[in-house]
Parts: structure tokens; sequence; C-alpha cells
């Protein structure tokens, strides 16, 4: 048949809850029902919104929410301030990540020993990584450069400071169960010294 086409010059209105009617069982309808306006997908296959750069925002532009960029990045805003974006080897988060609930689990995956969590500090010139391996450790290492390599407080006091040449300093007692031994060790593993409690304590 002939090719035929509707073409408007000026706006079209329709009253509240009248809708748009999109496909031959009505699958896509767009209208506005006196309190919200949708967009439904009402029939078979899926929503697609196809756009270079896809940008939402708030009703007057002001303030964007979401900004999908082609080939690039995602990126998520609170009240028009970037708060997390998509890489190339990740996600970027600005500002805080607060769990209410549930586990936070960061792991490879292949499930191998490889970094799982690396820390950095503001300047990125001082890390730490964190790493879990399967044999059941957890490693924790990095570059720290000051003379306190690792400075681990409760309640905001330094309980043991391990230093970059590996000398441990405790602040408080050491406690050995009973049943337990604490052995200190040479550097060639021979015993230099093996204290132990029994049940009676001494």
């Amino acid at each position: 048949g002939s090719f035929e086409k509707t073409v408007f010059s000026k706006d079209i209105f329709l009253n509240d809850s009248v809708k748009a009617l999109f496909g031959n069982s009505s699958d896509l309808q767009i209208y506005h029902d006196g309190s919200n306006s949708y967009i439904d997908d009402a029939g078979t296959g899926d929503l697609y919104i196809r756009a270079n750069n896809l940008r939402l925002a708030n009703a007057d532009g002001s303030e964007a929410t979401i900004n999908a960029n082609n080939g690039g990045a995602v990126e998520i805003h609170h009240a028009g301030s970037k708060k997390l974006e998509t890489t190339s080897t990740g996600v970027g988060v600005t500002g805080d990540l607060d769990i209410t609930s549930g586990n936070l689990t960061v792991k490879t995956s292949d499930n191998s020993s490889s970094v799982i969590l690396q820390l950095k500090n503001s300047d990125n010139n001082g890390y730490t990584f964190l790493r879990s391996h399967t044999t059941g450790f957890l490693e924790i290492d990095g570059n720290q450069t000051g003379a306190n390599g690792y400075v681990f407080k409760t309640d905001s006091t330094a309980a043991l400071t391990i230093a970059n040449n590996a000398n441990a300093t405790f602040a408080g007692a050491i406690t050995v169960q009973s049943g337990n031994k604490l052995i200190l060790n040479r550097p060639n593993n021979a015993i230099d010294c093996e204290l132990s409690t029994d049940s009676s304590g001494t």
C-alpha cells in the first residue's frame, strides 16, 4: 500500500488517564493519571531506551540524576553531585559507602589468593592490601612509609604497633590462656623461650 504519515505542527493534548497507545496490542502506553506520569511496557519483549549519551535529570534540568555515556562511564548523582560511576576496571564511589544490613563481600572472580581489597590514602602514596588465601589466613600488606607501619587501636588508643622493621609493640599485657604457650623464636626458628600455663594458672 501507499506510504502514509501524519505530521503535527502544534502540541497534542491528552486528558488525564487518556493513553497514547503503540503496537497492535497497545504494548507501549504513555499517559498521565492526574497525579503521576507513566511509560508502561505492557506487552511482549523489553523496553529499550537508546541514545548515544543518555541524560536523566530533575524536572527543570538543573540537577543530573543519571548520565550514561556512550562507550564510557555510567554516573549516578545525588542532588546533582556525582556519587558513583563505572570505570574500565570497576566502579568508583565518592563519599561514604554505608551498609545498613547484610554483609560486604569482596572477592576475585576465580576465588584466588590475589588482592581482594586495596585501601589508599587521599594522595595515593600509601596503600594497604588485604588478601584472603585459600589456605584460610588473612594477609595484610602494604607500603606504609611512616615509622609505624601499622597501628591497631581500641577505643582510639594504640594497642599494637607494628613498625616497618617488623618490630611489634604491645601497649598492654599479653594474656596466654590455660593450656596454650607463648613461644619466642630466633630468626632461625630456634626456641629462645617458651612460656605456658596449666589449669592452676602457673
